[in-house]
């Protein structure tokens, strides 16, 4: 078992990560809506950011929250089946990993590609703009699901260990108590 201090040490890291990769979501979501409407002017250093931003920020804060995740359930009494609500974030980690393989992941990769110095992006215009769309969709689901996982870290709103103690749980936007 994790000490107490261990827990401390480790809640400011895990929320670390999470920040990382939830901002590195919203600036390549933010990026990619802003690259619809370009004309293909530096689109190959433009592909390249956003490039940097998946590897380096998202997937970089993605798998250091999911280590520190892993650390928290096998090694405090949190574990992975325990809560509700911690049953649900471990699924929608395991939807959010899925949508990056299989498909944030592989746009982001054919957008450099097109956009490559080499080749003519005039030649790819109308694929260019295709696949852009798909990582805008792509990029706003993880986005969505990143919020749902806050949402459900944040209110727990499946716990009912407040209901066995006897204690009545408030809602934090109730104005009664």
């Amino acid at each position: 078992m994790l000490s107490a201090s261990g827990q401390k040490v480790l809640k400011p890291i895990h929320s670390l990560f999470a920040k990382a990769f939830g901002i590195g979501l919203i600036a390549l979501l933010v990026l990619l809506i802003a690259r619809l409407g370009d004309d293909g002017v530096y689109r190959q250093a433009g592909d390249m950011v956003l490039l940097y931003i998946l590897r380096y920020g998202v997937n970089l804060g993605l798998l250091g929250a999911v280590a520190t995740g892993l650390v928290y359930a096998l090694y405090t009494s949190w574990g992975f089946f325990r809560h509700r609500w911690i049953i649900i974030k471990w699924a929608c980690l395991a939807v959010i990993v899925a949508i990056l393989i299989v498909g944030l992941v592989p746009t982001i990769i054919s957008m450099t590609t097109m956009g490559d110095g080499g080749l003519a992006p005039s030649l790819f215009a109308d694929e260019y703009k295709i696949v852009v769309r798909q990582g805008v969709i792509y990029c706003g689901i993880e986005v969505i699901l990143m919020i749902t996982l806050s949402v459900v870290s944040v209110f727990r709103p499946w716990d009912d260990k407040g209901a066995r103690r006897g204690v009545r749980k408030t809602r934090p936007w109730s104005l009664r108590r």
